[in-house]
């Protein structure tokens, strides 16, 4: 069981390790809100693009921005300081969870040496109840708890995760499980199953 959870983890930080860093896009979409705000004098309405002289560049090139001709040069501006924060917040999001991820795996080599060195009652219950703390393994009473549950139930940090499993399930979770300040989630246009982030306590 150890192994599996092991495997899984270490595949989850290659994937998470592989993803772009996102550093260069928040450069780029902060410096055209920027240009767009320090130039808006010079950016006609109702264009699809403007190009910008570039004062971020010594050789003072022009830079090309892409527009929503619906907006203004300052509505523009702010969709772009919007992407550049979106982008932060995604590499801050994926150093967060690979910081995690390294956390659970250092604790859970260390339980796996100490299964290999130790067997005795104690050492084994002390893993056991450590295993169950970190949602590897499930009491009784949570397993009999999620056959009669119309969703099922993963962890991840201080937050717990509840996805229906059907449509009829669906219903139940979202209208009568979840709470008001709960956080709802469903893919548009789809079929599939809603997902609630369910604020605990310790939230």
């Amino acid at each position: 069981m150890l192994e599996n959870k092991l495997h899984q983890i270490n595949e989850l930080l290659q994937q998470l390790q592989r993803l772009p860093d996102d550093a260069a896009a928040q450069r780029k979409y902060q410096k055209m809100g920027e240009l767009l705000l320090a130039q808006k004098s010079l950016v006609p309405a109702g264009q699809s693009q403007v190009s910008l002289t570039d004062l971020f560049d010594p050789r003072q090139n022009n830079l090309v921005i892409q527009l929503n001709p619906k907006l203004s040069a300052s509505e523009n501006a702010q969709v772009y300081f919007d992407k550049a924060k979106g982008a932060a917040e995604k590499n801050r999001q994926i150093r967060q969870n690979i910081k995690h991820l390294i956390q659970q795996k250092k604790r859970l080599e260390k339980l796996k040496v100490t299964l290999e060195e130790k067997t005795d009652f104690k050492t084994l219950t002390g893993i056991e109840k450590q295993l169950k703390e970190m949602h590897i393994l499930q009491t009784d009473t949570d397993k009999l708890r999620e056959v009669y549950l119309p969703y099922k139930r993963y962890f991840y940090q201080n937050w717990e995760i509840w996805v229906g499993k059907n449509s009829r399930d669906n219903d139940e979770l979202t209208f009568r499980r979840a709470h008001k300040e709960d956080l709802w989630l469903h893919a548009q246009g789809v079929g599939g199953s809603h997902v609630i982030v369910h604020k605990t306590e310790k939230n």
